[in-house]
């Protein structure tokens, strides 16, 4: 076990109550198993999670706090641990670069068979935000990643130096992202790209939502039917602006958009698709005196029903990674262990996949 790991790796373990078929009846509570991945003195946080030749990966953003460091450096490096069994893990990678705040670090496994890192790069002049300058590296077997490379959009879409592709999914050799664009306090706009190598961005369409409602980062999935369904967040809780989240649905090429509403705020937005038309969300929920990371279930039209929250309301948790190993839906996150958001450690769920179905 890594030496900056806690001495004891603690196991938690919470209920899920799965209602049988026959008409509400509660079935049989099941156990799911929670254990601490990765701790130490920093902040880390902002997880992503995939399989990769074998292997298990988990990325995420360590840094001294939660934005600064106490010096008001920006100096979010971004750390990547690996594990034959999910059960011990090592960090096989911890990349930063000179001037950035690395940030949200999400994994993808490229057609030609590469393990890709999309990070968000955020400058910062005298605790400013002045750009963010999204960024990519590659890596062929897990160990050894390239250089950090500066995203590249084609003409189109409204750029202005403030943008944030939050995650690419590959479908059909094409990958896509959903970028926001801040144009103002709690005000942006959305926009779908698609690459073929992970570095150049075409230009696809800008997504006909309120910049008001400030809908921000965004997950893209894709229907067996091929269609993309895209689950936004949005944090407009200004002038009577909605603050729901918020699900996408379109047919290629992906520029006629019909949304609906979750029915909750969410945060970090991770989803799988499973089967025809049901999904998986995880994400941040809101509470009083705190927030948890949750996991609900339901079809593409709704309603959704909550299956588990992970743990107690702490000070901040959230951004998960899913991932479907055999019979368990794997959920990576992160969650506070004190009353800082400063004191934030890596842990892995293993839910049985049948409470999601």
């Amino acid at each position: 076990m890594n030496k900056f790991l806690f001495p004891i790796v603690a196991t938690l373990f919470a209920v899920i109550c799965l209602s049988s078929c026959g008409g509400g009846e509660k079935a049989e509570v099941e156990p799911i198993s929670n254990e601490l991945i990765w701790f130490n003195d920093n902040h880390s946080a902002f997880t992503s999670m995939v399989e990769f030749k074998g292997r298990y990966y988990v990325t995420f953003r360590e840094a001294g706090s939660h934005i600064f460091d106490e010096d008001g450096e920006a100096r979010g490096k971004i750390r990547i641990l690996s594990s034959e069994d999910g059960k011990d893990w090592k960090s096989v990678a911890l990349i930063g670069k000179d001037g950035f705040d690395l940030r949200d670090p999400k994994l993808s496994v490229t057609p030609d068979g590469r393990l890709m890192v999309i990070i968000g790069g955020s400058v910062y002049v005298d605790r400013k935000l002045v750009a963010r300058k999204p960024q990519v590296c590659f890596s062929g077997d897990g160990r050894n990643f390239s250089e950090l490379q500066q995203f590249e959009f084609s003409e189109g879409g409204g750029l202005n130096g403030q943008e944030w592709p939050w995650r690419v999914t590959w479908h059909k050799g094409t990958g896509y992202t959903v970028c926001y664009t801040v144009t103002g306090p709690a005000q942006a706009f959305l926009t779908l790209w698609k690459t073929a190598d992970g570095v150049h961005y075409d230009f696809v369409c800008k997504m006909d939502l309120s910049e008001n409602d400030y809908p921000n980062e965004a997950t893209v999935r894709f229907l067996p039917d091929d269609r993309m369904v895209v689950l936004i967040r949005q944090d407009g809780d200004r002038n009577g602006a909605s603050a729901e989240g918020l699900l996408a649905v379109a047919s290629a090429p992906y520029t006629d958009w019909k949304y609906t509403g979750i029915g909750f705020k969410i945060g970090g937005p991770e989803l799988l698709v499973l089967g025809k038309d049901h999904l998986v969300i995880a994400g941040r929920e809101y509470v009083d005196g705190g927030n948890f990371t949750a996991i609900w279930k339901g079809p593409l039209e709704g309603p959704f029903e909550k299956v588990v929250s992970l743990h107690e309301p702490v000070a901040d948790s959230s951004y998960p990674g899913l991932i479907v190993v055999g019979k368990e839906l794997w959920c990576c996150y992160y969650r506070s262990y004190g009353k800082k958001r400063t004191d934030a450690a890596i842990c892995l769920a293993k839910i049985p996949l049948k409470a999601v179905r």
